[in-house]
C-alpha cells in the first residue's frame, strides 16, 4: 500500500485498523517527505523519524532521532540518504478541539521550532506515546478519548523539551 503526502509516494508498512475521522497514524518507509503548502483539510503532521546523522561521543556513535509537526499553509520538506522508517500522525482541523494542546497558545512555540533533535530519553517518551496510540488504533474497542489523550501528551512534553533547550541556552 502506498501514501501520498503532497507528491510523494511512500510504502506503507503498518497502520491502524479502526480510521477515526480527522486523524490516521502509522508507519511509512520513505527516502523523502513533502507536505505542501496546499494543505487545507489538516491542521498538521507529527513525523518521528531517526536523523541522517549520527552523534559521536565517548568514542561511541549513538543515533539521533528528531520529532517534526508540519503545520497546514507551510512548505515542508525532509530527504534522506535511504529508505528510512517514518512514524507518522496525521491530524485534521475536525478533532483539534478535542485535544487541549491544540488550541492553546504554546502551539506558536511548535511553529517557531517544528523540527527538533531528540535526546534518547525525550524520544523514548515520544515513542512510547506514538506505540500506544498506534496500539489503541488497532484495538477493536478503541477509545478515541485514549488516543486524544495520548496526543495532547506528544504536545505538552514537545513544549517541555523546547522550553528546557531554550532556558538552558539563557543562562549560559
Amino acid at each position: 500500500m502506498t501514501k501520498k503526502v503532497s507528491g510523494v509516494s511512500m510504502g506503507q508498512v503498518d497502520f491502524g485498523i479502526i480510521p477515526i475521522e480527522g486523524f490516521s497514524g502509522g508507519i511509512w518507509e520513505t527516502d523523502e517527505i513533502i507536505v505542501g503548502e496546499n494543505e487545507i483539510d489538516n491542521f498538521c503532521y507529527i513525523f518521528l523519524f531517526p536523523s541522517d546523522e549520527d552523534d559521536y561521543s565517548s568514542g561511541c556513535s549513538e543515533r539521533k532521532f528528531q520529532l517534526c509537526f508540519a503545520f497546514a499553509g507551510h512548505l515542508h520538506q525532509w530527504k534522506f540518504e535511504k529508505n528510512t522508517i517514518v512514524y507518522y500522525f496525521i491530524i485534521g482541523n475536525s478533532i483539534v478541539p478535542n485535544i487541549p494542546a491544540l488550541s492553546h497558545p504554546s502551539i506558536h512555540l511548535l511553529r517557531q521550532f517544528p523540527s527538533i533533535n531528540l535526546t534518547n530519553f525525550e524520544f523514548d517518551k515520544v515513542k512510547y506515546e506514538f506505540t500506544r496510540i498506534h496500539e489503541e488504533m488497532n484495538r477493536l474497542d478503541m477509545l478515541e478519548g485514549i488516543i486524544f489523550l495520548r496526543i495532547d501528551i506528544i504536545f505538552d512534553e514537545t513544549y517541555r523539551f523546547i522550553e528546557k533547550r531554550y532556558a538552558n541556552n539563557t543562562n549560559t
